[in-house]
């Protein structure tokens, strides 16, 4: 029974005994040069990690050759595999499975060995669940990160963390950077109660609070969007800002935070355009069903001064991205025209969100140039796949320094990770229509003993 076909490697149920008790697959190679993972390495790093604790049986077959099997796996309580593909060879990409380039792809992105960049601080009880999404701004020749961190409350808030090379954490701060204790809007509750909401999740992984948070500098102001929710009415986009020499100095007096979509109406994701557009700042507020822009004078929103907004998750019916979730962080400036990452799902392929690129044109932000046939980011690793959610990834910050892109990003809505790429090889192969493969590296963290949960940084 043929399960699926995926990054070079075909996963066959071969079959089954006793009902759901004892599981036989095979993995064989899709091209003869896909790379044979250990026996040991299978044991150890692999399997019991991700799949059972008990494993029956594990033979490999040393003698590739196209249609054998790479290795067959017996396994115990097939309840653990939810999706047997997912568990198995996505989820487990240090097996090496990789496809070949060909001459429509370019490897262009590569994940940051020392993944993931930053953790949850069990020590800090504000931060101790879980810390991802964070937007990113490049000032003082330094990277700054505002993430969004949830603690033992379920309030979710923002940390801050700054790094000089984009990768290791230099600085990162006992306190949070900013906790919106009440939003000054009308029927939005109050924020600094700790006393847990007793009903499930109804936002984005926690009980109220700020999330996703999104950085635009702007002359001397650094301008940040995010979601607002308050534990019952629906999430919606508040906007506050900082000078950017207190941001530097981590004087947090933020503004106080204004409703600047509607209420009642579930938005998220909105974004502001680091330059102005036609002497006027630029708000994206959706890109599906139309790329939508609202441009004003000011960005100093009065009591009932909402921006409109209409989004629509239906997108490319026959791509990957044929389920629009909605953009990343900020867009980028390209040339004369703009960079604009995203996030979408595949509904061939439902419960992992992918990221995705569009080229807007410069003079008419409102119209894609050009967009990705492939995901440029997946969650394919396993800090992507073991956390609060697994299957995420989701960006909500990048810098550009020397020509590389450094994507920052939330993995399993626990921990926040980095990929970059050369941008301009990154922007050529999205306008000629090729195919983005990651180039994972070997990583020496893949092989310490993981128990199930992300260790605190």
């Amino acid at each position: 029974m043929l399960l699926a076909k995926r990054k070079g490697a075909i996963l066959r149920k071969r079959k089954t005994r006793n009902g759901d008790l004892i599981v036989n697959y095979d993995i064989h190679p899709s091209h003869p040069s896909a790379k044979l993972p250990s026996l040991n390495f299978i044991k150890e790093k692999s399997i019991s990690r991700f799949i059972s604790r008990k494993i029956f049986q594990v033979r490999t077959i040393k003698n590739i050759r196209l249609g054998n099997s790479l290795a067959h796996i017996k396994i115990g309580i097939e309840k653990y595999l939810h999706s047997p593909f997912n568990d198995l060879v996505r989820k487990l990409t240090k097996w090496k499975l990789a496809e070949s380039p060909s001459a429509n792809s370019e490897i262009v992105f590569r994940r940051a060995i020392e993944n993931p960049i930053l953790r949850p601080k069990v020590n800090n009880r504000w931060e101790s669940n879980a810390v991802f999404n964070a937007a990113t701004v490049y000032l003082g020749n330094k990277v700054h990160f505002i993430y969004r961190a949830i603690g033992e409350s379920g309030l979710s808030v923002f940390g801050y963390a700054s790094s000089k090379d984009g990768l290791r954490i230099d600085k990162r701060s006992d306190v949070p950077a900013f906790i919106c204790e009440k939003l000054y809007q009308r029927g939005i509750k109050d924020y600094t109660s700790t006393k847990p909401k007793t009903y499930p999740y109804a936002s984005g992984g926690s009980w109220w609070g700020s999330e996703d948070p999104r950085l635009t500098v702007i002359d001397d102001t650094v301008y940040m969007t995010y979601t607002a929710f308050d534990g019952s009415n629906p999430p919606c986009v508040a906007l506050s800002k900082i000078s950017v020499s207190n941001f530097i100095k981590n004087n947090w007096n933020w503004t106080k935070p204004i409703l600047i979509s509607e209420p009642g109406k579930i938005n998220k994701n909105w974004v502001i355009f680091p330059e102005k557009i036609k002497g006027k700042f630029a708000l994206l507020h959706s890109i599906t069903p139309n790329v939508s822009i609202a441009y004003r004078n000011s960005l100093e929103f009065e009591h009932g001064d909402y921006v409109s907004s209409y989004y629509q998750s239906k997108g490319r019916e026959v791509h990957w991205d044929n389920w629009v979730r909605g953009a990343g962080p900020p867009p980028i400036k390209v040339g004369e025209n703009w960079l604009l990452l995203y996030h979408a799902m595949d509904k061939h392929d439902p419960d992992r969100y992918k990221i995705g690129g569009m080229i807007l044109d410069g003079k008419n932000p409102e119209k894609i140039l050009y967009r990705s046939n492939k995901p440029l980011l997946e969650p394919d690793m396993w800090y992507e796949n073991n956390g609060y959610k697994r299957g995420v990834v989701y960006t909500c910050g990048t810098v550009v320094i020397k020509h590389k892109l450094f994507l920052y990003y939330g993995a399993s809505d626990s921990c926040v990770c980095m990929a970059r790429a050369d941008i301009n090889h990154l922007i050529k192969g999205i306008m000629k229509g090729k195919s983005v493969l990651l180039q994972t590296p070997r990583q020496k963290s893949l092989t310490k003993t993981y128990h199930g949960t992300i260790p605190s940084h």
